[in-house]
């Protein structure tokens, strides 16, 4: 197990050390070098490992399905999101479509960050994402690179926006949707932008009462998600767990909703973000009723990659450094946790390709 942990961190060290390098170019070539420099760790990495990964050999009966009927249609049918049907009929083996598949998604992390950087800077959100979501990223690889692009298409709902804004949040909820369908739920999300009153209690008591009409109303809501066909292969009414989850959204929200509190905050980024982060609790707990109906909830968790160092910076210089010195433990803590000792996601132990 060390050897492995040592393999992943070195490929989040190396990379973050880029990361830090990159505020200090100016040039766009600098910038697009010091890129490929800190993503090629992690897309290495997650290119040329052999059964990590829960869905690893799913993904790859589908590669040989696809590629055994190639036609136009297999590329049109929804069912097969055809941004994915693509990348597997351009692929010459399934390598090629890891490959593929974790330059996209972490091209739009880094788009992600990028677009945000005077808020939050570069390197410490890129350390989230490689200790929330970049293991989850080896599992469900279809709905991780749709999470990725859904996040970019967030960021057009932050600052002022304008009609060319919406339009481009759409049009990356589509092009998230080509990668999985679910993405075209979180459309909804505009209407959280539309919400003028930033107050923590605010958005905390409506979390409450939406999660109590989950588990109200959680049989027709999985009557809805059936007839949307979003998780067709999985959705039933078996209980899927309890409400464990809390243990690792709360001690991320509660010190979030006490900095946004006491530093009297108004802006309306760290509100939307606020919004979206704590749909997950609601869609946890519907996954509580509705097998894998909680997987939707990925595209709330990943918005912490911006909303954690946004809110961060709220913090007074004479605390900024304990505020981040706890998140940095958190989420080591949280990857040890959840991926090492749970072995959530099967990324560990790391294997690659030449010793399988």
């Amino acid at each position: 197990m060390i050897p492995s942990v040592i393999v992943y961190f070195s490929a989040f060290g190396t990379s973050l050390c880029f990361a830090s390098l990159y505020k200090r170019a100016k040039s766009a070539i600098e910038k697009v070098l010091t890129f490929i420099l800190l993503a090629t760790p992690t897309v290495l990495i997650s290119s040329i490992r052999y059964g990590i990964g829960t869905d690893y050999f799913g993904y790859l009966e589908v590669y040989n399905s696809i590629n055994s009927r190639l036609s136009w249609n297999s590329i049109l049918n929804f069912y097969q999101e055809p941004s994915w049907v693509i990348i597997n009929l351009v692929a010459n083996n399934y390598y090629q479509v890891l490959l593929f598949s974790s330059i996209i998604y972490s091209l739009f992390i880094f788009l992600s960050i990028n677009r945000c950087k005077q808020k939050i800077g570069v390197t410490f959100p890129l350390f989230i994402s490689y200790m929330v979501f970049y293991c989850l990223s080896f599992n469900g690889i279809r709905q991780a690179i749709a999470a990725a692009i859904l996040l970019f298409g967030i960021t057009f709902l932050l600052n002022k926006k304008t009609i060319k804004d919406y339009f481009l949040f759409f049009l990356f909820v589509i092009l998230a949707a080509t990668f999985h369908k679910s993405a075209l739920v979180f459309s909804l999300v505009v209407f959280l932008s539309l919400f003028k009153k930033n107050k923590v209690s605010l958005v905390l008591t409506i979390t409450a009462i939406a999660s109590l009409g989950v588990v109200l109303l959680h049989s027709p809501i999985n009557s809805l998600l059936s007839r949307l066909n979003l998780y067709s292969s999985y959705l039933n009414n078996e209980s899927n767990g309890g409400i464990g989850f809390l243990l690792y959204i709360l001690p991320v929200l509660i010190p979030c909703a006490y900095i946004i509190f006491s530093s009297k905050c108004k802006d309306r980024d760290v509100f939307l973000l606020l919004r979206i982060y704590v749909l997950q609790i609601p869609l946890q707990i519907l996954g509580v009723y509705i097998s894998y109906a909680d997987r939707l909830a990925e595209y709330s968790l990943i918005t912490q990659i911006l909303f954690i160092p946004m809110v961060v910076k709220l913090v007074k210089p004479s605390k900024l450094n304990i505020a981040r010195a706890y998140f940095i433990a958190w989420y080591v803590f949280y990857f040890f946790v959840m991926f090492v000792f749970l072995g959530s996601n099967g990324v560990f132990p790391y294997v690659p390709i030449w010793s399988k």
